[in-house]
């Protein structure tokens, strides 16, 4: 088992931002409560490999289906920040909340945000793997 760097990164690259950017959509976020998204992070980048090759091994193609679901977890991650913060700062004055409370929810929800980064991370390759293995078994 070894990561084929000329033949894995693109389709890594490619699965895992499809997955990270679908998983920080406020609506379609909704399927990755069971990580949904992250598998199928993986099972795009098993397709994509399984169209240049079929010549690798099951653990080729999970160490890359867990590679894009740890790039998936790490975009959702920041950008699930980003589009929350903004969606805070937005919302708060529209509810009529006081600024110092809405300050320390903003303050809460970032340091949720942070924290949650490294979870997504390990989630995502988790499921990714999964995803992978189930597309190339699928396949068989």
């Amino acid at each position: 088992m070894k990561f084929d760097s000329e033949l894995m990164l693109k389709p890594v690259l490619i699965g895992g931002v499809i997955g990270g950017v679908l998983s920080a959509i406020p609506i379609i976020s909704c399927l990755n409560c069971c990580c949904l998204l992250y598998a199928g992070s993986g099972a795009i980048t098993a397709y994509l490999i399984a169209q240049k090759t079929m010549s690798l091994e099951m653990e080729d193609y999970a160490l890359a289906g867990a590679g894009s679901g740890a790039i998936a977890g790490l975009i959702n991650g920041i950008l699930g920040l980003v589009i929350g913060t903004a969606l805070n700062a937005s919302l708060m004055p529209l509810i009529g909340m006081p600024s110092d409370m809405a300050t320390q929810n903003m303050v809460g929800s970032m340091v949720g945000g942070v924290i949650s980064i490294p979870v997504y991370i390990v989630l995502g390759a988790i499921f990714g793997a999964i995803g992978a293995i189930i597309y190339i078994k699928l396949k068989e």
